[in-house]
């Protein structure tokens, strides 16, 4: 740890993944880490496995994912609905606290509870019945500097207040470290951990779609939602330049949102070589195809906690343009096909422009892949075995 009680950030291409903190026995001997989180998201999914061959994992879900009934049989991890009448609500709903989440911490018996968040009442019930049980607390809060909310006033304060509760946060890069520190100063312990995908699956099903079933070439994509701070306008401006100076390209766009409209009507009346696609919202295999058949992932965004869709499309083998105010810029910079660009429409079409230059075939071992799931949650997972030991002695 570093001298102001951080874990220092990891280098991702310096990190040999393993297993080495599984302890020995049966899982259900191991620590009880409680996680609670609003949603099952499947990008969690393969970080939930790992973490369930080291420690006695339970997942504690606010609402079901779609199409599951609250236990997507991940790993050995155990799944548990917080409310026995779920609904349907949105990612950014905040929910009540309840009898029924006491009884599951109460059953569960946890050594240490993982929050994936503040704001819901419930994760606040769920750190006082920490405090007053002595079971240490981990939050995680990825928001940097320019994407907070609350700069002033009572929400501020109660934010201050729940996240100077936890005895770890976990930040998503050193972004989101940095808005931590500009809140809390120096304390509590900050431990780093880099979100990431399945990219092995990624790369094993996009390939699977190339070799199978091929497909009309497209040469950039964009997967996202159409909203203001996506900037997606400035990457339209920026398509009409790299067409102008390369000839005629495709971009398809993924993604829907309140720009739609505004966006469709803006990319008809671009360069007539400049071929602009939308499509909605994809998942899965329809997803993969999108990226199985372009050559360059853009992400335009004016500000982005971290941006998961560069993880998938540098798993793909594509390059990608990816925006300096990405949380992931800092760590994929150096890996090849990557082009760090400001968000504005200028530089995003020269980084554009270089992609298609350079672009020789998808890459076929791309770096990315040595990025694992837990990769930084080790040092988390260190901090619950440690206290669950120390825990276990004072209790002899």
């Amino acid at each position: 740890m570093s001298s102001n009680g951080d874990y220092p950030a990891a280098n991702p291409m310096d990190h040999k993944f393993s297993n080495d903190l599984k302890l020995d026995g049966d899982i259900r001997s191991h620590p009880r880490l409680v996680w609670l989180t609003n949603f099952p998201m499947r990008y969690r999914w393969s970080t939930w496995s790992w973490l369930s061959e080291i420690l006695s994992l339970t997942v504690v879900c606010m609402n079901p994912l779609d199409g599951h009934d609250g236990d997507p049989q991940i790993g050995q991890a155990e799944f548990i609905l917080a409310s026995s009448r779920p609904k349907k609500m949105s990612a950014a709903a905040l929910h009540r606290p309840s009898i029924r989440l006491l009884r599951i911490l109460r059953t569960v018996r946890p050594d240490w509870v993982h929050i994936d968040g503040w704001e819901s009442p419930a994760y606040w019930q769920t750190i006082l019945w920490a405090k007053t049980q002595g079971v240490p607390i981990s939050l995680g809060y990825r928001s940097t500097v320019t994407s907070r909310r609350y700069h002033s006033g009572p929400a501020a304060t109660l934010r201050r207040v729940i996240l100077s509760a936890a005895d770890v946060l976990v930040t998503g890069g050193p972004a989101s470290t940095s808005n931590v520190r500009d809140l809390l100063g120096e304390r509590p312990v900050v431990i780093e951990a880099l979100n990431n995908v399945d990219v092995d699956q990624i790369a094993e099903d996009v390939n699977n779609i190339r070799t199978s079933l091929g497909g009309e070439k497209q040469t950039f994509l964009y997967v996202g939602q159409l909203i203001e701070r996506k900037n997606v306008a400035a990457l339209l401006d920026a398509f009409e330049v790299v067409v102008k100076q390369t000839g005629p390209a495709r971009l398809s766009i993924v993604g829907t949102g309140p720009l739609n409209a505004d966006l469709k009507d803006r990319a008809a009346r671009l360069h007539p070589d400049a071929d602009v696609r939308f499509r909605d919202h994809l998942n899965g295999a329809d997803l993969w195809r999108e990226y199985a058949f372009s050559q360059t992932l853009v992400l335009p965004s004016m500000q982005e906690v971290w941006g998961l869709v560069v993880n998938e499309a540098l798993a793909a083998g594509l390059h990608a343009v990816v925006s300096s105010q990405a949380g992931s810029a800092e760590y994929v910079r150096d890996m090849p096909g990557v082009y760090v660009s400001e968000p504005d429409s200028a530089s995003l079409a020269k980084a554009m422009v270089k992609s298609v230059k350079e672009f020789d075939g998808w890459i076929a071992d791309p770096p990315i892949r040595r990025l694992k799931p837990g990769l930084g949650l080790e040092k988390l997972v260190a901090e619950i075995i440690e206290s669950a030991a120390r825990s276990n002695a004072t209790e002899r």
